[in-house]
């Protein structure tokens, strides 16, 4: 599959990409960039990946955080990781994967 996806995405459309939560695991900086490109524009997928509704801004560290830690069934974990409840430890350690 592309890296990019072009015009409107569906939940079912982006299942087994990088966009799904925790379904690469590591991710690109590429692929963080495009994640958010997609968060500002869908708050169907804010809410997946764990962010408020609302939220416009979306740091890098809680993108990789639930790509690597998330759960795509969940998005109250995924709320947790997002909010540091949950693995604030480990968030300070994420690294991206080489391009």
């Amino acid at each position: 599959m592309s890296e990019l996806i072009d015009g409107k995405i569906t939940k079912s459309a982006i299942l087994g990409t990088h966009l799904e939560p925790s379904y690469e695991g590591v991710l690109t900086g590429r692929q963080v960039r495009n994640v958010k490109k997609y968060l500002r524009r869908y708050q169907w997928l804010r809410v997946w990946w764990g962010f408020s509704p609302a939220a416009k801004r979306f740091s890098y560290r809680n993108i990789m955080a639930v790509a690597q830690f998330g759960d795509a069934e969940d998005a109250s974990w995924n709320r947790k990781i997002v909010t540091r409840e949950i693995f604030a430890d480990q968030s300070g350690s994420l690294e991206l994967a080489k391009d």
